[in-house]
């Protein structure tokens, strides 16, 4: 059922306090009302009563704007996806990523907008931060180590250029094709979060890249970083189709892998830390 809007009686009643407060605070005659007294106002008054009426009104929307706000918000909160334990919104939220170059994708930071209580979990969730992509922009790079606090940290490379190529490969066009190879031709990871994620290499337990050839000396280096925690080592060049083998790499010294997959890529088979592999893909 529709409401009903208040009486013409009870708005004018709130017009007239409000112009009458106006006229006290700055020690100016407005009108009173909207009782047709302006139609008498010498035409000098007229533009200083109409910027009154104006900040009137500001005042007034603004005020229960703010009401409304925080009526919708406590609205919010009651709603059953507010009510969830932390634990399972954290299962929920581990499937979105940390950041994304996508529109289409919602990321952990297009989800901190939904309201306080998803931003307050977000934010003191350090398992949601774990991954570290390193396309990231670097004013975010930061972020993303700090509230990670001190867990293993998963480091991702598919660059937007070489995922595009990929989407491309089977079913795109000549043209975008051709585009997509002369944008992969030209691409830098960008060195602020390489630098940054390199500080924290003793942290990286699982490595998951998907390259061109183009990015070999700058992935090399990251490869060959301390990593004494690293359990899983995936690696493969993508483009172009017959790219030279990049390598050999070899692995600092640590714990023993876990996982090693390499796809046009080769190593030093002699480290100690490929001797208890349970999961091996060449």
């Amino acid at each position: 059922m529709p409401l009903k809007p208040p009486s013409e009686d009870a708005v004018a009643k709130a017009f007239s306090i409000l112009m009458a407060s106006l006229s006290e605070e700055n020690g100016k005659k407005f009108i009173l009302g909207d009782n047709n007294a302006y139609e008498f106002l010498p035409v000098p008054d007229l533009a200083l009563n109409v910027d009154a009426v104006r900040l009137a009104k500001s005042c007034l929307v603004q005020k229960m704007d703010l009401c409304a706000a925080r009526m919708q918000n406590l609205r919010n909160l009651a709603s059953p996806i507010h009510q969830l334990p932390l634990d399972i919104l954290a299962i929920i939220l581990k499937g979105f990523p940390v950041w994304s170059p996508s529109k289409e994708t919602t990321s952990l930071l297009d989800l901190l907008e939904v309201g306080r209580a998803w931003r307050d979990a977000i934010l003191n969730l350090p398992q949601l931060w774990t991954a570290f992509p390193l396309e990231i922009p670097p004013k975010l790079a930061p972020l993303v180590l700090e509230r990670s606090k001190n867990l293993p940290l998963t480091i991702t490379c598919l660059p937007t250029h070489v995922r595009k190529y990929l989407d491309l490969e089977d079913n795109g066009e000549l043209q975008e094709r051709s585009q997509a190879i002369n944008e992969i031709e030209e691409m830098q990871l960008l060195p602020g979060p390489l630098e940054v994620v390199l500080r924290e290499a003793d942290r990286w337990r699982t490595i998951d890249f998907t390259l061109s050839c183009g990015l070999y000396e700058t992935v090399e280096r990251l490869l060959e970083a301390p990593t004494p925690a690293l359990e899983v080592l995936r690696v493969a060049v993508k483009y172009p189709a017959f790219a030279r083998t990049m390598g050999p790499f070899a692995l600092s010294p640590g714990s023993q892998l876990k996982e090693l997959t390499l796809y046009r890529v080769c190593t030093s088979w002699s480290s100690p830390r490929f001797a208890g592999l349970i999961t091996l893909n060449l």
